[in-house]
């Protein structure tokens, strides 16, 4: 069942990974780059960490060469046509890269096994492979002086077939000579390795017939380079992290001395560690059956954490200790034991008053170890966090109900008052005169300034509310659509500069925005050649906006507060606006994650800007 579930898996990741060549070459290219370069630098991080405790020349050689090549692999994923980090080298440059990680890479496989028997001195190997990393590096990208390997139209060179060939043949001669050296290895190691190697070999001659970068000689050489990583991971990786003992060599040992420099420094780790760590043995009975758990050895911080003196603690059984009658988490703890299957949970342990977060796991069947730590002044600390949030949330919705309630009730008499001013002008028309006429219009202007106050609060306190289920949406189509809706004067000219993007936002809160800033610009244009122009563009990971025009622009001092509540900078008898439009752009953008700003000068127009995450 394993067996057919690995399978499975593969084929699935394979067909996603064929997927996403469709879509998107590069993608594909990057994800297949990227893993290889992965497995190089583990291989790496093994190998320079195991140095000092495990005499293996062999895997620290290959350790500190799949250092470079992952190197190599990285600059040759990002070297690579159409990724645009390398400007003006075409495809050749990836193709270059490409061919010398691969020397890297097949001259090291054959060297290794020649020097499994020596002891190796890792800081000259260390220079020896930066020198030539360099000088590798400067004769692409300083002196230009590295034979060419592909050419646009023609495709690959003779240099770079010859190159696959050779270093076809090098791998070859590679597994020749592990299998002379095969008693050194262990089984399935060495069988790994060797199928790693055979599949690079096909690999390299895949790559000897593509005649475009994107080709699917090119796909198929990289789905093998995959696998071929995949097998070394499993050979080095995937042993060392699993059986650490057969990595490679059966009959590895260690001397006496370096047994007890390890122990020292295992110990010294073991009483400096923060965390408590308790060891225990399984309890039987007669019958054999688990009952009971007793404690053999403690760190200093076991004690320092539950307070019990170390004399108290070893030889005693776990409900002998805790009081508990049944041994606490005994379930967990027998489980763990009997299966050699780690645990890791958070609890609350009466007896101590205390919250821990404990990690157990098991040397050997019928023992265990837990690691834990006192996690309950983190527990307190969210609790009290989650009890501010929901307050603070539980105001906020009585807020905004407030804010809903009051806007509600205060529009109606401003309704019934506009309705009888209006009906004062109507019925009482001819009994006015001008200077009438004029208080009665002012007071239908303010009931009406008033109105758009109040329904400004209202919008204001609903905008976060607006932000639903975010989708994809096309941003040019939604301004194209806010544009139609405004109806703009004659005299004001709107375009829309390049392609705008699609962004992951919510459509009502977005059309919102637009409408503000866009109504705004419209809104203060004072001249004939009114000109509004709207474009975004990708800025890391955000999408900005910008929403220009040529209006009569905004004085320094007031870039900040314009984007306060009810600020209008013109008198208000002069523009109809409430102040609140700005600053419900502002909050909608902030609870995108976003930023809002403008640049203007008096005279010069204004661009407002919004940069939302992609």
């Amino acid at each position: 069942m394993d067996k057919i579930n690995r399978i499975t898996i593969s084929l699935a990741v394979f067909c996603g990974l064929y997927i996403s060549s469709l879509y998107n070459y590069l993608l594909f290219h990057s994800i297949a780059e990227g893993f290889a370069v992965v497995i190089a630098c583990s291989i790496f991080m093994l190998a320079w960490n195991s140095r000092t405790i495990v005499d293996n020349a062999y895997i620290l050689f290959l350790g500190i060469a799949y250092l470079f090549i992952g190197v190599i692999d990285f600059l040759h994923t990002i070297g690579f046509l159409g990724m645009g980090v390398f400007q003006h080298y075409g495809a050749n440059l990836g193709t270059q890269l490409w061919i010398g990680a691969r020397y890297f890479e097949s001259i090291s496989l054959f060297i290794a096994p020649l020097i499994m028997d020596r002891e190796l001195k890792h800081q000259r190997v260390l220079a020896v492979y930066g020198a030539f990393f360099t000088l590798f590096v400067l004769s692409i990208f300083t002196f230009d002086i590295f034979p060419v390997c592909f050419i646009e139209g023609s495709g690959l060179t003779p240099f770079k077939k010859n190159s696959e060939y050779i270093i076809t043949l090098i791998l070859a001669a590679s597994i020749f000579i592990m299998h002379r050296k095969k008693d050194k290895f262990d089984p399935d190691i060495f069988k790994l390795l060797v199928a790693s190697i055979a599949v690079t070999i096909l690999s390299e001659l895949a790559f000897t017939l593509y005649i475009h970068a994107y080709g699917l000689p090119n796909l198929i050489g990289h789905f093998l380079k995959i696998i071929s990583f995949y097998l070394i991971y499993k050979a080095i990786i995937g042993t060392g992290m699993t059986k650490p003992y057969a990595l490679l060599f059966r009959d590895l040992k260690q001397s006496e001395e370096s047994l007890r420099t390890s122990e020292a420094k295992l110990r010294s780790l073991y009483d400096a560690m923060t965390e408590g760590v308790a060891i225990h043995d399984i309890v039987y009975d007669d019958s054999g059956r688990a009952v009971d758990y007793r404690i053999t050895d403690i760190n200093p911080a076991y004690e320092k954490i539950t307070g019990i003196d170390r004399n108290n603690v070893i030889g005693k059984t776990a409900s002998e200790l805790y009081g508990t009658g049944t041994p606490p988490y005994f379930d967990i703890y027998e489980k763990v034991a009997e299966s050699g299957a780690p645990a890791q949970f958070d609890t609350y342990f009466p007896p101590m008053n205390k919250h821990f977060s404990i990690s157990a796991f098991s040397p050997d069947k019928g023992k265990f170890a837990t690691v834990f730590e006192d996690i309950t002044g983190h527990k307190q600390a969210e609790e009290k966090l989650n009890t501010y949030l929901n307050q603070l949330e539980k105001a906020n919705r009585q807020l905004s109900d407030f804010a809903y309630i009051v806007s509600h009730d205060l529009r109606e008499p401003l309704r019934a008052l506009n309705s009888l001013a209006n009906w004062i002008a109507k019925d009482y028309a001819d009994t006015f005169d001008e200077s009438g006429r004029e208080k009665l219009r002012m007071l239908t202007g303010r009931v009406r300034r008033m109105d758009d106050l109040v329904a400004g609060i209202h919008r204001y306190s609903q905008a976060g509310r607006l932000i639903g289920n975010k989708t994809v949406i096309d941003l040019q189509k939604v301004v194209s659509e806010v544009i139609s809706m405004l109806n703009p004067p004659g005299h004001v000219r709107i375009s829309i500069e390049g392609t705008l993007p699609s962004v992951l936002c919510e459509r009502a809160s977005m059309e919102q925005i637009l409408q503000n800033l866009i109504g705004n610009a419209i809104k203060y244009i004072n001249r004939p050649d009114g000109r509004i122009t709207i474009s975004s563009a990708a800025e890391g990971n955000f999408w900005k906006t910008c929403v220009e025009d040529n209006g009569p622009g905004i004085a320094e001092k007031d870039h900040e507060r314009i984007f306060q509540m009810f600020t209008v900078l013109q008198p208000r008898d002069k523009v109809e606006a409430s102040g609140v439009g700005l600053a419900v752009v502002k909050k909608i953008i902030e609870m995108y994650g976003g930023k809002v700003w403008v640049e203007s000068e008096v005279g010069k127009g204004s661009s407002f800007y919004f940069a939302i995450p992609k």
